[in-house]
């Protein structure tokens, strides 16, 4: 097993925060060998993915950015809009209190500066109702040309903080949140923090890795998945009804799809890790579709909905999983195959030592 892999992106983190940290203290460069050496402060990073709701935050900022992006073009085409009518309206005003030569509508960028900035827009629009005869904070006094316009400043301003500082907020957190809610929907049933803690638990009880546990092994299991999942100790034998028990043992991916479907109520495939999961779970089962003998009925059968499968019995339940060939079954009767056989014997031996 390898114990750094590439195709890791955490691992990739670690290896340039390490090769930066080495560069910076074995190069003498000043002032700019402190500032790399600061860099590791970000291996704290990797505390994100062990906070589920970390990550969920991180992962919708980064779902939101072409939502995000889209609006943020829609905000700076306004910016472009009113910068050049300030320029037009106010680019000669006379300069005030507040309206000066940093800030100010005289040229495009300058105009496109002030209205980004928004640093005391309200005595700029003050400024910007100067009338005739008054004279300026440079001395320069007021005359026909420079002056400025009683009521249009106040539009002018009014309007464009109404539609960027509200509109323009507002969409970007509509954008968020509903990204924010797709999120939840598709994460909520199962994250890969959820299935690392389940794998975590059958590992204990499976150190063999044969996806596959003894019967007498589900209350310990169960003991587990209560705290990972949030299940209730008195339905232990009730789920255990719904897990298939072929030739005396419980499967991974068994468990953990009528596990997930009773916690969260909804398929497995609503999440990235459970479609992988029924992916596999499809794969043995076109496996064991080519174990079975040439007299055998080859049946295709229908996607169950997420009723039909609440209103089974745990008796019907299990007889389902026969019949879509999650267990090998011949003359009703289940077959325990050579790795069963095998493990049998690899626990035997264990006993004996």
């Amino acid at each position: 097993q390898n114990l750094f892999n590439f195709q890791v992106n955490w691992n990739k983190f670690d290896f340039l925060i390490v090769t930066v940290s080495i560069v910076g203290a074995s190069i003498n460069v000043g002032n700019f060998g402190t500032v790399v050496r600061i860099i590791r402060i970000a291996r704290i990073l990797k505390l994100i993915p062990k906070a589920e709701r970390l990550m969920t935050v991180i992962k919708t900022v980064l779902a939101s950015l072409p939502a995000l992006l889209n609006i943020g073009m829609l905000s700076f085409l306004f910016y472009v809009i009113y910068a050049c009518l300030g320029v037009s309206l106010f680019g000669q005003v006379v300069h005030g209190t507040s309206l000066n030569k940093y800030t100010n509508f005289e040229t495009f960028p300058r105009a496109l500066l002030t209205l980004f900035i928004g640093e005391d827009w309200q005595l700029i629009m003050y400024d910007l109702t100067i009338q005739p005869g008054n004279i300026g904070s440079n001395g320069q006094e007021c005359n026909g040309q420079n002056c400025g316009y009683r009521a249009i400043p106040q539009i002018f301003y009014l309007s464009f903080i109404v539609i960027n500082n509200f509109m323009m907020v507002n969409m970007i957190l509509a954008a968020v949140v509903t990204q924010f809610e797709l999120t939840n929907e598709t994460t909520e049933g199962l994250s890969d923090l959820t299935v690392a803690k389940y794998k975590a638990a059958w590992y204990k009880l499976d150190p063999t890795a044969s996806s596959k546990i003894r019967k007498h092994n589900w209350h310990r299991l169960y003991e587990d998945l209560s705290v990972i999942f949030g299940l209730k100790l008195e339905d232990e034998e009730r789920i255990s009804k719904k897990c298939d028990c072929g030739g005396g043992f419980y499967k991974f991916t068994d468990v953990l799809f009528v596990v997930c479907f009773e916690k969260f109520g909804v398929s497995l495939g609503g999440s990235k890790k459970g479609r992988e999961i029924e992916r596999l779970i499809e794969r043995n089962k076109l496996k064991m579709d080519i174990e079975m003998k040439k007299n055998d009925k080859n049946l295709e059968f229908k996607q169950l909905t997420e009723w039909e499968l609440m209103s089974l019995t745990p008796e019907e339940l299990k007889e389902e999983f026969k019949r879509r060939g999650h267990v090998r079954v011949h003359d009703h009767k289940i077959e325990i195959d050579e790795q069963e056989q095998n493990y049998q014997q690899v626990e035997q031996q264990q006993q004996q030592q």
